[in-house]
């Protein structure tokens, strides 16, 4: 079998988009309704074979939405080979957003990355308390993804709906590219722990966050 090549992949958007559920769901098959507020950011390694033959260390790093962290988490920016952009279906600020958090990863990665728009908490459109006036249209998520180029799902970790998508499309669409020169890429040292050993928290605290991921 071919050498396991490790792709360092980020989650991207405002706090409380339900980023650490995703990553939960993706890893675990967990959900967690009250997840804690990721404070600068934690990182999960699963190990993955991509297109039945290609095997790959998926190194996916939580970062923190919140201003107070925008620095820590521009900081891990380099290095990364794909980057899955999150926003609320019930959150409009966090799918206005979207486009500070694309214009932050073009200037400061350095080079073209992977990308992918996920519309998150979709469950949501089957809540009756929602009106559909109150929540991110798909074509407007289909709109935005179109404009950057890039490809749209809408997901969620509670109903485990397309999760595991989200994460296959960045990994074959690295894949198909040859692995980045040694000096565009950051090693990630420490607590390289894999899926069922527990989250890594590089910024050790946390602080509860009401989150309906």
């Amino acid at each position: 079998m071919a050498a396991t090549r490790t792709l360092k992949l980020l989650l991207i958007g405002d706090s409380g988009v339900g980023k650490s559920c995703l990553l939960l769901r993706y890893c675990d098959d967990r959900y967690q309704p009250n997840m804690l507020a990721t404070m600068g950011i934690d990182f999960r390694v699963k190990d993955v074979v991509v297109d039945q033959r290609r095997p790959a260390k998926l190194q996916i790093w939580d970062t923190a939405g919140q201003e107070r962290y925008r620095t820590i988490t521009q900081s891990y920016f380099r290095g990364a080979e794909g980057v899955v952009f999150v926003y609320d279906v019930a959150d409009r600020a966090s799918f206005n957003n979207i486009i500070n958090w694309v214009r932050d990863i073009e200037m400061r990665s350095g080079r073209p990355l992977e990308r992918v728009l996920v519309a998150n908490k979709c469950d949501l459109r089957g809540d009756e308390s929602k009106a559909p006036g109150d929540l991110v249209s798909v074509r407007e998520g289909q709109e935005l993804a179109e404009r950057y180029q890039m490809p749209f799902l809408e997901a969620s970790a509670r109903d485990n709906t397309n999760v595991d998508m989200i994460f296959e499309l960045l990994a074959t669409g690295i894949m198909s590219t040859p692995p980045p020169m040694a000096s565009e890429t950051s090693t990630t040292r420490g607590s390289d722990l894999l899926c069922d050993s527990g989250l890594g928290n590089a910024y050790a605290a946390a602080t509860a966050a009401n989150c309906k991921c």
